[in-house]
């Protein structure tokens, strides 16, 4: 009966030692899982921010490249390219494309529509005819410029609409780079309208010294390409228009 006795006490003991095994072996097992997971996760995280800074320096890149006036070619916002910054590089995509259109078609209407570089003094205002036409073209550069300028101020609303309705993932480095993308947005704005605003000042003093010799017809005549008129004020009024069109070409630049 002792024997017996002491046969389940053993079994009583060794029971639990084998379920505290078990336990420590299910514990092992649920720990090395766990750290499996956070190593992924962390992998996942590294990944994740390469993604983000690749967004950040291809956003301030193509942005950089318009104010700099050099050549850009923005790519596709892929997902697996930006991570989830891929909607914020699509915005700065449509941005910049909608810029690149915009020059190159102003550039081409000014193109059509521009004196020619070698353009005699007789072909440009020889004749009450030549001024005629050169006005049309001036007409014609002030309505491309005024078409350029709407783009450009629909493109800025645009954007600034679609920045206020983005919904990204609200971390301290998206929101640096999106005011950070903003300042290169005002900065190559200001730009635009810099030099938009230079080159209708200087469409408009053509225009105005058009303008004169046209009002001034019959009053002088044209030797040599020197345009000599009868009366000193005339000259005096001429050579300050003249001189007006030569300063504000010296300042202006195109694009």
């Amino acid at each position: 009966m002792n024997q017996d006795f002491s046969n389940n006490l053993a079994n009583t003991e060794i029971e639990p030692s084998n379920k505290k095994s078990k336990r420590k072996t299910r514990l092992a097992t649920t720990a090395g899982i766990l750290v499996i997971i956070a190593m992924s996760i962390y992998g996942f995280k590294i990944i994740e921010d390469q993604k983000e800074e690749a967004a950040q320096k291809y956003i301030t890149s193509i942005s950089q490249k318009l104010i700099d006036n050099t050549a850009v070619k923005t790519n596709s916002a892929e997902k697996k390219d930006y991570g989830k910054l891929a909607p914020l590089v699509n915005i700065a995509n449509e941005d910049v494309d909608k810029i690149i259109s915009l020059d190159k078609n102003l550039k081409k209407e000014l193109d059509s529509n521009m004196f020619k570089n070698n353009m005699s003094t007789n072909e440009f205002i020889g004749s009450p005819a030549a001024i005629e036409q050169s006005r049309k073209k001036i007409s014609s550069l002030n309505s491309s410029l005024a078409k350029y300028e709407a783009g450009i101020k629909e493109n800025k609303t645009n954007i600034d609409k679609k920045l206020g309705q983005y919904k990204g993932i609200d971390t301290e480095f998206e929101k640096k780079l999106i005011n950070d993308y903003n300042a290169l947005r005002k900065e190559n704005y200001d730009k635009d309208m810099k030099e938009l605003n230079s080159a209708k000042s200087l469409v408009a003093a053509m225009d105005k010294y058009l303008e004169f010799l046209q009002s001034k017809e019959g009053q002088y005549v044209i030797s040599g390409g020197v345009i000599n008129f009868y009366s000193q004020s005339d000259v005096e009024e001429c050579n300050k228009l003249a001189g007006n069109v030569t300063e504000l070409s010296k300042q202006f630049k195109t694009k």
